[in-house]
C-alpha cells in the first residue's frame, strides 16, 4: 500500500520531468528520488548514508540528471550486493566556488559536487577509463554492464557543462564524483 504509494509518487515526478526543457533542480531531491527507485534492490545489508543539506540547485533538463543519478546509484547498489559483506554507500552534495574536476578549469562557478562513495569490492585503477568505454563489461562481477551506464552518465554530465571522474582501488571499493555547474545561492545578486 503506502510503499506502492511512494514508488508511484516518484515515478510521476520522473513523468513529469521534461527533458526538452532546463529548468532548476535542487539535486538532493534529485538523489532521494533516485534512491527511492532503487530501494527494492538496498536490502537489509546496504546502508545509505547521506550529505544533502546543503545540496544545490542546477539548471538542467531534470530527466537527463535523474538518468545520470539513478545509473550512477544503481551501479554503485549492485557492486555492493555483489560484494558480500554489509554494503556503505554515503552520498554528498556540496557547493564550491572552483571547479573541483578536471576538465572544467576554465569554467566561472558556482558549482555542486556530488560524492558516491562505496565499500564493495573496486575496481583496478588501470581499468577505470574502461569503464566509459559502451563495450567494457567485468566478468568477475564488480561492474557488469558499467560501460553503458557510465558512458551516457558521462555525457549527459558534460552536455551540462559538468564533469564525471572515478576513483577505485581493489578490495576499498569506488568513489565516483560528478560535478555540474550550480545556481547562484539565493540573494545573490549575478549582475554585479
Amino acid at each position: 500500500g503506502a510503499r506502492i504509494g511512494e514508488v508511484l509518487r516518484t515515478l510521476e515526478r520522473f513523468i513529469a520531468l521534461d527533458a526538452s526543457e532546463r529548468r532548476e533542480l535542487h539535486l538532493g531531491e534529485a538523489v532521494e528520488d533516485s534512491l527511492a527507485l532503487l530501494k527494492h534492490k538496498l536490502g537489509r545489508r546496504i546502508v545509505i548514508e547521506r550529505d544533502l543539506e546543503q545540496a544545490p540547485t542546477v539548471v538542467c533538463h531534470p530527466a537527463r540528471i535523474h538518468q545520470l543519478l539513478a545509473a550512477v546509484l544503481e551501479n554503485a547498489v549492485e557492486a555492493l550486493a555483489r560484494g558480500g559483506k554489509r554494503g556503505r554507500l554515503t552520498i554528498s552534495v556540496r557547493s564550491s566556488a572552483e571547479p573541483q574536476l578536471p576538465g572544467t578549469e576554465a569554467a566561472s562557478g558556482p558549482w555542486a559536487l556530488l560524492s558516491i562513495v562505496d565499500n564493495g569490492p573496486g575496481i583496478a585503477p588501470e581499468r577505470l577509463e574502461s569503464l566509459f568505454d559502451v563495450r567494457f563489461s567485468e566478468s568477475g562481477g564488480t561492474r557488469v554492464h558499467a560501460g553503458m551506464s557510465l558512458a551516457i552518465s558521462r555525457a549527459i554530465a558534460r552536455q551540462h557543462g559538468g564533469e564525471i571522474h572515478l576513483e577505485s582501488e581493489l578490495g576499498q571499493g569506488t568513489r565516483v564524483f560528478i560535478q555540474l555547474p550550480a545556481t547562484p545561492p539565493t540573494g545573490h545578486d549575478v549582475s554585479v
